[in-house]
């Protein structure tokens, strides 16, 4: 079983969503099995524990999306978390090949890089335990989520931006170097004594939020993947195969327009899946104490994984999430960054990321927000609507023209061949509507 560090402690989860949701688990665990689970790992991990060495549980559980933590207090003034899966069935062989493969990659990180990951300390893949659920036992990490503190004005200083973005830069550089050939998940091969990339356990994890989407009765795996294009296209295809629209048809001409040919194949790095800034943790003078949160950590394109800009400075590219209106008041931006401060941020990080990667990322960090937008778009189906209009400025100069582009292709013959495979493609039109969208088109190819 494998003895390493794992990601993730209370301090990332709602105190109250979830709660309800998870009632039956939460009522189901026993808070003295927990006591002793804990114990017991610590006599087994550590020969020289007093024997007087008692903890607590604190109860109710902290929950989130999905899992459930609990936070254990030992007397001798060790903290550990014991988090357990929640949503969903926990028990599938996907879902315990995934949570291993967490397992495997971030142990990886942790003896690889100096990234301040808890450390883990024991795990259970199956009900075959004392919770009769799966379980990873980990270190808790004191700090404040930073999400809490980036728009807090008595907080935040320019000093404690630079302190952070200067941090991270240091670790996603270090990240950086460990390159892969394929795009999947992390596996170790017992037999040889290597890592090596894998399948992702199960497509529809890849996706999520996407209108009349059904899960496959067994798992599909998918990958690995040769190149940066071919795994977006992949999961556009399964969109498009669930619920076909213009709309995606004009993401699909995106892919091939805006993703960097030169970082296109391997190779490929190891990325956070959700590098947000709640998943940070920062002690009162913005030293990062810990990154979290690592679940489905997986290896992907250079400008999505660890040289990509962090998630916050970047939000304005994804409208569905960006609070900040230019026609709201002060006191309601209060919370967010304006576009102008988000651009600010992303030259100072990438700033930091010059310095500390003596220039060797730059050009991956530069425009990383594009490829992570793209992502977001095609795997997230509540935000791509609104990511296909931003784009759509991006490159048409108006968001309207997209509309328009969307109009000509829903017309034209590209889309209806798309619908009834199986025909000969002939051009059946020649609108000016058809004709402006192959102008674009072509002009796209172009870019």
């Amino acid at each position: 079983m494998l003895k390493q560090q794992l990601p993730h402690t209370p301090n990332d989860e709602s105190e109250e969503e979830g709660d309800e949701e998870f009632s039956a688990i939460i009522a189901s665990i026993n808070p003295l099995h927990l006591r002793d689970l804990a114990l017991t790992t610590r006599q087994k991990l550590y020969t020289d524990l007093l024997p007087e060495t008692s903890c607590v549980v604190s109860t109710p559980p902290q929950t989130g999306f999905f899992n459930i933590v609990y936070e254990v207090s030992f007397s001798d003034g060790i903290k550990w978390a014991i988090r357990v899966p929640s949503r969903g069935d926990v028990f599938s062989p996907s879902r315990a090949r995934s949570l291993y493969l967490d397992i495997v990659t971030q142990r990886f990180i942790s003896s690889k890089t100096s990234m301040p990951i808890p450390r883990i300390h024991d795990w259970s893949l199956d009900s075959h335990n004392i919770l009769s659920y799966p379980f990873i036992i980990m270190d808790f990490i004191p700090g404040t989520n930073l999400s809490k503190l980036w728009n807090d004005k008595n907080w935040i200083t320019d000093l404690k931006r630079e302190r952070i973005f200067e941090q991270i830069a240091g670790w996603m550089t270090e990240l950086s170097a460990f390159e892969f050939d394929q795009i999947g998940r992390l596996d170790w091969d017992g037999t040889s004594g290597m890592y090596r990339v894998v399948p992702f356990p199960d497509e529809s994890a890849l996706i999520r939020d996407v209108q009349g989407y059904k899960e496959p009765d067994t798992p599909v795996p998918a990958g690995p993947f040769d190149t940066a294009l071919s795994y977006l296209s992949f999961l556009l295809s399964i969109r498009r195969h669930t619920s076909d629209a213009p709309m995606l048809a004009v993401l699909q001409l995106f892919l091939s327009a805006l993703t960097d040919s030169k970082l296109d194949g391997p190779p490929f790095v190891l990325s956070h899946p959700d590098f947000d800034s709640q998943n940070v943790l920062v002690d009162d003078d913005g030293t990062i104490t810990g990154i979290i949160d690592w679940d489905n950590v997986n290896i992907c394109p250079r400008q999505g994984g660890a040289a990509a800009y962090p998630m916050w400075l970047t939000v304005d590219w994804d409208p569905l999430f960006y609070g900040w209106s230019k026609d709201a008041s002060p006191e309601d931006n209060a919370d967010y960054d304006s576009p102008a401060e988000l651009a600010t941020y992303r030259g100072a990080y990438l700033d930091a990321i010059t310095r500390v990667s003596r220039g060797k990322l730059t050009h991956i960090t530069r425009n990383s927000h594009i490829w992570t937008t793209l992502y977001i778009a095609v795997s997230n189906g509540i935000a791509t609507s609104g990511i296909v209009d931003h784009l759509s400025t991006f490159v048409f100069g108006s968001s309207l023209l997209g509309y328009e582009v969307e109009e000509g292709i829903r017309e034209g013959a590209w889309y209806a061949l798309g619908q009834t495979p199986g025909t000969i493609a002939e051009i059946t039109g020649t609108s000016q509507r058809l004709h402006l969208c192959s102008s674009i088109y072509v002009s796209l190819q172009m870019m």
